[in-house]
């Protein structure tokens, strides 16, 4: 844990499995039943306040409209200014809904500013991404939020091989949108904090951001499904555990109660948190340019770098792309000449394995290639683009010049 940073290091824990606990039905909508049943929300999260979180989440993971989201999140946020915390705004994974649009990153983007937007009306401190499932719909929540200029978290949840849930790297995720300006990135898990800790190891190599885990409790009891297999003293040796790693912020995930972060809480105020062996060094990367696509990161030596010849876009570049990639080449030069040729890249680059370089003269090309590429890339420097409008470009979707 850095002691430096200006972040809380204590989150709140689980919504929906303490909404079970206190009476909500398993079929029923975290977001709709608490609107009917402000008095227990307010009760839960007063009870992790007095359990030590200095960061109440809004109950609006799932939230549909834009007033729910904004009456739900304005009683976390009174809440949290009661008591001298921060309200995260909770964006959740948007689903498949956006994938049947015509232009589905661009809707995916709109859906997550809707209700950021909302969010924004309730007073929220900054946003958090939680749960996501693909760099892709990350990338859109936090491109979304950039116009209200508030800081922005974002969270991974991993499988038990400590992939995100699409079989991605967690670290070609950060380091994708550390590079777009996020505070904050995370990871849960509801196979509990054992996935997470090799996680947060391999992710403190890379991170230029503060670290947020959310592990869950394990499995629930087959005979009191609302009692889970990680009690709260358990739960504080795996936080221990977590904080050695590297992990900077803690909270709890499904299954966690008050009393799992209280006991969090002991073990923040005894100090004993020191890492148990040195973190690993970042590494060196005087002469590596890091890139990464949507799934993996890639380590090149920026004096050694292959490309292949510029590659023209077309509606099925799947022959294109492969046979580039058997050619034992360390990038994909791919060549833009208007925004249609973007759009038609973007259509394919989930088929591209290697990272890529785009080399455009028309700059609304560029900008509509960068926009749709959900990876971190480099950017020609070679071309008829003015170098201030490059580096602009660049900057602000996280890519590198070359």
């Amino acid at each position: 844990m850095d002691p430096e940073s200006p972040w809380p290091s204590l989150m709140d824990g689980a919504l929906h499995t303490n909404l079970l606990a206190r009476g909500m039905p398993e079929e029923s909508s975290p977001e709709q039943w608490v609107s009917a049943h402000l008095d227990i929300l307010r009760t839960l999260q007063r009870e992790f306040l007095l359990a030590g979180s200095q960061i109440l989440s809004t109950p609006t993971l799932g939230a549909g409209s834009a007033s729910l989201c904004t009456r739900l999140a304005s009683i976390t946020v009174e809440l949290a200014r009661e008591a001298g915390g921060k309200a995260a705004g909770v964006l959740g994974p948007a689903g498949l809904d956006a994938q049947r649009e015509e232009n589905p990153f661009d809707h995916l983007v709109q859906l997550y500013r809707e209700k950021a937007a909302a969010l924004e009306q309730a007073g929220v401190d900054f946003f958090s991404l939680e749960e996501m499932a693909s760099l892709t719909e990350a990338r859109a929540g936090v491109l979304a939020c950039r116009p209200f200029r508030k800081p922005v978290s974002v969270s991974f949840a991993l499988n038990e091989d400590g992939e995100t849930l699409d079989g991605g790297d967690p670290a070609a995720s950060l380091l994708t949108l550390q590079q777009l300006g996020i505070a904050v990135f995370g990871v849960s898990s509801s196979a509990g904090p054992d996935p997470l800790i090799p996680a947060v190891r391999q992710l403190k190599k890379f991170s230029h951001v503060p670290l947020a885990v959310r592990p869950s409790a394990g499995q629930p009891n087959p005979l009191l499904p609302h009692v889970y297999e990680i009690g709260p003293s358990s739960f504080q040796k795996a936080a221990q555990k977590l904080l050695k790693a590297g992990a900077d912020i803690l909270g709890g995930g499904r299954g966690t109660t008050p009393t799992h972060i209280a006991e969090v809480k002991r073990l923040l105020e005894r100090g004993d948190i020191s890492p148990a062996a040195p973190l690993p060094e970042k590494p060196e990367q005087h002469n590596d340019i890091l890139l990464c696509n949507g799934l993996e990161f890639f380590s090149l030596d920026a004096e050694r770098m292959e490309f292949t010849e510029p590659i023209l876009c077309e509606s099925d570049m799947a022959d294109r792309l492969l046979s580039a990639e058997e050619d034992s080449q360390d990038l994909l030069l791919i060549h833009l000449d208007t925004p249609e040729d973007a759009a038609l890249f973007g259509a394919n680059q989930y088929l591209a394995q290697l990272p890529v370089c785009f080399h455009s003269d028309n700059e609304a090309a560029l900008a509509r290639a960068l926009f749709l590429y959900q990876g971190r890339c480099l950017v020609d420097s070679q071309c008829e683009i003015p170098g201030p409008i490059l580096q602009l470009l660049s900057n602000r979707y996280g890519a590198i010049l070359y």
